[in-house]
């Protein structure tokens, strides 16, 4: 892991190895850094300037500052969990009071809302780009004495999938069997994933998916 330097840190080491170090020699880079949207501050956001040592962390208020050895310019990255990773070069006239934005990276989530015995099974999908729906589709798998894609495992909408409609609803065919069922899952993929029926191995682990939900289906599927 890349280590935080001070500036005291910096001049203490040199002074230490007996080197005459003149101001000049360093300077400073501060700034803040904020969500696009909401401006809000971005705390425990890692700061570094990429292929040196120099790094640091935002804090609560977003806020960070750097003691650096002078160059032309730098490469600044900045990364946080839950963000997409930020990457700018930086001329060595613009580096203090930087407004700096990170954009929130969407998780998307998929519900169940409504389970009708031999109806229909519905739910909807947040945190999904409306521009990105044509991407995915939805799988249903009921669990009876394994888990089978319902109601039907075939490449048919409504059947054997359902697709993400504009305001993020989905709805699929449901048909009681008579077997007793005990979970309902269902999962965002890729639209163009073939499922297996029944899982089998690893189970749902083994499926690329961006969201699942699992609820007790108590024997009303």
């Amino acid at each position: 892991m890349a280590r935080s330097i001070s500036a005291a840190a910096c001049f203490t080491a040199l002074m230490v190895m007996g080197l005459s170090v003149s101001a000049e020699e360093y300077t400073k880079l501060d700034g803040t850094v904020r969500e696009t949207e909401s401006a809000t501050p971005v705390a425990d956001a890692l700061v570094e300037i990429v292929g040196t040592p120099y790094n640091t962390r935002t804090d609560e208020r977003g806020f960070f500052r750097i003691v650096l050895e002078e160059r032309e310019s730098y490469k600044l990255m900045i990364s946080k969990d839950g963000f997409q990773p930020y990457e700018t070069v930086l001329e060595a006239r613009d580096l203090t009071n930087l407004d700096l934005r990170l954009t929130p990276v969407s998780i998307p989530i998929i519900e169940i809302s409504e389970v009708s015995k031999g109806r229909f099974i519905r739910g909807v999908v947040r945190g999904l780009d409306p521009g990105d729906y044509g991407q995915y589709k939805v799988l249903v798998y009921v669990r009876t004495d394994q888990w089978y894609i319902h109601p039907w495992a075939t490449p048919v909408e409504g059947k054997g999938f359902a697709l993400i409609q504009k305001d993020g609803t989905w709805e699929i065919e449901s048909v009681w069997r008579g077997h007793p069922s005990y979970e309902v899952a269902a999962m965002l993929v890729s639209r163009s994933y073939v499922p297996d029926s029944p899982l089998t191995g690893t189970g749902f682990d083994a499926i690329p998916h961006a969201a699942i939900v699992k609820i007790p289906a108590e024997g009303k599927v």
